[in-house]
């Protein structure tokens, strides 16, 4: 399911800063958090017929979710580090760990624009979910 794929393996290790491997795991996981919303975006857009309801049920469900983990990622959580409902991060020493690139906070802000839209327009409360698009905004880069 594509749901899963947001649930990016992340090593929990730890290793110095200055290790190359790690910088490269960081990125690559940014990387593929980036096209995994991208992903969901485009399943949220144009589900399989076969699958829509089961989609629209599960992506209602988990919308908030998805846009908590999106906002630690930009307020500086490790991309792939446990969060809480309330998003903040479950271990400290995970937090502010995040590529502070601004290319980075700009796609998964710029995704997390369309995909408010997209959840309200499958369902999901659009009140609850104002409040993530607003944050988003002061990530994107013109």
């Amino acid at each position: 399911m594509m749901v899963f794929l947001v649930l990016i393996v992340c090593f929990h290790q730890t290793i110095p800063t200055h290790d190359p491997g790690e910088r490269h795991s960081k990125q690559h996981n940014e990387e593929i958090f980036v096209l995994s919303l991208k992903t969901m975006v485009y399943t949220v857009r144009g589900p399989p017929k076969i699958l829509r309801t089961l989609l629209f049920i599960i992506f209602a469900r988990r919308a908030r979710d998805i846009l908590v983990a999106c906002n630690a990622y930009l307020e500086g959580a490790l991309v792939g580090s446990e969060i809480n409902k309330d998003g903040g991060v479950v271990n400290q020493a995970e937090r502010k760990c995040s590529s502070s690139k601004s290319k980075f906070k700009s796609d998964v802000a710029g995704l997390m624009k369309v995909l408010v839209r997209n959840f309200v327009e499958s369902g999901s409360p659009e009140t609850e979910l104002e409040s993530f698009r607003i944050a988003a905004q002061k990530y994107i880069y013109k």
